[in-house]
């Protein structure tokens, strides 16, 4: 798990660093060879917002954009259009006028959407940083309300949208769960104690009342609305001094206004009922409507007679017209969601991640640059989890041998991206894929794999070999002359076993070596190169193993500050050594003296988004970077080019 801690630490760190930068702009700070990106919809997705045709994404977890935004005003045909960098954890947002103004944990994001296509971060406002003091928040006229984490409620004026104002503090309050706004009446509802009733006049908040509630609070006029598990409750707030039930719904729980006078109703199995609540103390049933059974909803957005939400499972946007007996989907793009791997193909790209037991992949068009939708996305479920828990987030390598894309020992004919087929169900995920002479090698977690690959689509096992530890820690695989080099990231005893491939079907293992904590390696002649992850009081470092005696390998050097946090992909290219190194891009170091590798470039894009790489990909005199949101692409000069040579 430690590796894993590693790299969300550097995520807090980047977090903290533009959260006390308010307003960063560093784009443009690109390596000077850096042509294009092609820019993707990626993220965890959260809350929706819509207004004026566009659909505003937030991203639960900000690794690349914090917020998408799609066009859907034609809903059969929804487009990405771009994002913007996020600054924190993003949970909630709310539009008034042509700002959206996004809760990131950390600060207040203000976000002008006057021109959807280019919006902007104009604001970034913490309070009392360096605490995650914004935790929900609600809009009310020209009233913005902001409920802290830990620093209670702020009231903020917004009649300069753009430029909110604190025009009052409520620290008393503490931890606020939720909000909810209607005209002068505001619900406050501190985490673990009694809802709070207010009353708004000018810039003083006034309580009025108390209720012992626990359920989920929203008001509809002066009338509020009280969810838990059993039913809704409706008290009538006409005073707000002495609230008072009115009636009581079966089971069900609002989930917004379809029209200023309908509100839709979430039951159980998949059913909604819209409701009319013109009188909102006596609201009535106009009809009930079913969801399809796939769907899995996340948030939810509402505009007209359309329901937009992103799917949990298929981690995609999805539009539905609800205005008949069962909802019609009318259009869906995907997001890619987790760190992936990415191969390349003639005029395609394809990407790959893993969530859970599932493997996705994914297909960009490269013959147009910019934002950009995926045009084609298959599934697949491994039938055993090969990884253990500090290596799924990077075990979704795939390969493409010709027309055909491997997905750990999967196989999906890629020969039409835009209708990819898989032929062959994965049984294993794979961490890392390494195909040489008609073979290709599997590092499977528990086992190296060795399948015969010379007459796809048949690909027969030719061989396993599992650690002597029976552990799932196998995350590299680099290949020597009827040698394989695999690294073992055994919490306890990492270090780097040498197999005999010469046959196949009888890997033997020659030799091992003690290394730093580990999870890729790349091979050069007699040297391999390890480079450790750094975490608690240990420095990463570069570790040469020197292999010329299989059976005896031995570290011969090991260097600090080649590599600057932690590395997840690494590759020898000829005398150059390319690898990730977190969030300070792509390295690339001179190796033609091989005990003494030399930085000679660094690549990164615009980073005005983390530039944590996961995977990168070197085609002719292009050098693919793969990052959360993103394909950077830079042309290699001729010099590197002329040294690089052959994989």
């Amino acid at each position: 798990m430690r590796h894993l801690k590693t790299f969300r630490g550097s995520l807090f760190m980047w977090i903290l660093y533009t959260a006390l930068l308010p307003g960063l702009d560093v784009s443009g700070a690109e390596s000077p060879s850096w042509q294009h990106t092609y820019h993707f919809p990626a993220g965890s997705m959260g809350p929706l917002a819509i207004r004026d045709g566009y659909v505003y994404v937030q991203n639960a977890w900000t690794r690349g954009d914090g917020i998408l935004v799609f066009d859907v005003r034609k809903p059969s045909a929804p487009a990405f259009m771009g994002g913007i960098a996020g600054r924190g954890y993003l949970k909630h947002c709310a539009i008034s006028g042509n700002t959206l103004y996004v809760d990131a944990g950390f600060s207040l994001m203000v976000v002008d959407i006057s021109k959807p296509e280019t919006c902007r971060l104009v604001r970034n406002m913490s309070f009392g940083f360096p605490a995650m003091d914004v935790g929900c928040l609600t809009v009310s006229g020209d009233r913005l309300y902001v409920g802290g984490q830990t620093g209670g409620l702020r009231l903020l004026d917004i009649s300069e949208p753009n430029s909110p104002v604190i025009v009052a503090h409520y620290p008393e309050y503490g931890r606020i769960s939720s909000l909810s706004a209607s005209d002068d009446l505001l619900i406050v509802q501190p985490n673990g104690r009694d809802a709070v009733v207010m009353t708004a006049s000018g810039e003083a908040l006034t309580e009025r009342a108390r209720l012992k509630s626990r359920g989920r609070l929203q008001l509809v006029g002066r009338s509020l609305y009280e969810t838990d598990v059993r039913q809704t409750t409706i008290y009538d707030l006409s005073d707000p001094a002495a609230p008072a039930v009115k009636t009581n719904l079966p089971r069900g729980a609002p989930v917004g206004m379809l029209t200023p006078t309908q509100m839709l109703v979430a039951l159980p199995d998949h059913r909604f009922r819209v409701l009319d609540v013109s009188d909102p103390l006596n609201p009535v049933t106009r009809r009930e409507f079913e969801m399809p059974a796939d769907v899995q909803m996340g948030s939810l957005a509402l505009s007209d007679q359309l329901l937009y939400l992103a799917d949990r499972t298929r981690s995609s946007l999805r539009i539905f017209d609800i205005s008949g007996g069962k909802a019609k989907e009318l259009g869906e793009r995907s997001v890619m969601r987790n760190e992936g791997t990415v191969e390349i193909g003639e005029h395609h790209a394809f990407f790959c991640y893993g969530e859970g037991m599932d493997t996705t992949v994914l297909s960009v068009d490269l013959q147009k640059t910019g934002a950009m939708d995926f045009v084609a996305r298959i599934t697949t479920v491994a039938k055993t989890n090969a990884f253990a828990v500090a290596d799924v987030f990077r075990a979704g390598a795939i390969k493409r041998i010709g027309k055909f894309l491997l997905t750990g020992d999967g196989l999906v004919d890629v020969g039409d991206p835009l209708q990819m087929k898989v032929l062959r169900p994965m049984i294993r995920s794979a961490a890392a894929i390494t195909v040489e002479n008609g073979r290709a090698y599997l590092a499977q977690g528990d086992r190296l794999t060795i399948l015969d690959v010379k007459a796809l689509p048949d690909m027969p096992v030719a061989g396993t070999y599992c650690p002597e530890d029976k552990g799932r820690h196998i995350t590299d695989v680099a290949l020597g002359k009827d040698t394989a080099y695999l690294v073992n990231n055994d919490k306890a005893q990492p270090q780097i076993e040498i197999l005999d491939v010469s046959d196949p079907s009888q890997p033997r293992l020659l030799g091992q070596c003690a290394v730093p904590p580990s999870i890729v390696c790349a091979l050069n002649g007699n040297y391999l190169y390890v480079p450790g992850i750094g975490f608690g009081k240990a420095s990463p470092c570069m570790v040469i193993v020197d292999v010329s005696n299989p059976r005896a390998p031995v570290i011969v050097k090991s260097i600090t500050g080649l590599v600057n946090v932690s590395c997840y992909r690494i590759r020898v290219h000829g005398t150059r050594l390319y690898f990730t190194d977190s969030m300070r891009g792509i390295q690339e170091a001179d190796i033609s003296d091989p005990l003494n590798p030399r930085l000679v470039e660094t690549y990164t894009g615009p980073a005005d988004v983390s530039c944590s790489y996961t995977d990168f990909h070197v085609s002719g005199d292009k050098l693919y970077g793969q990052r959360y949101s993103g394909l950077d692409v830079w042309k290699l000069t001729d010099s590197e080019s002329k040294d690089r040579g052959k994989p």
